[in-house]
């Protein structure tokens, strides 16, 4: 497992295996933003991080 922290206020998020990005409620790292999807990213462990994108319309038209 990992953390990440945002340096502004602190504050942390403990990463598990596989760990979605998004605006779901069921996301473990939220976004707010409005261009972001439900699910726009899952961060995970395979001999080391990785960051995926999950094909995200707003992603693909720019």
């Amino acid at each position: 497992m990992g953390s990440l922290r945002e340096i502004a206020s602190d504050h942390r998020v403990t990463l598990t295996g596989r760990t979605v990005i998004g605006r779901s409620h069921r996301a473990r790292l939220p976004l707010k933003g409005r261009t972001a999807s439900s699910e726009h990213a899952v961060l995970f462990w395979d001999a080391g991080w990785i960051l995926r994108d999950l094909g995200s319309p707003e992603l693909l038209r720019r």
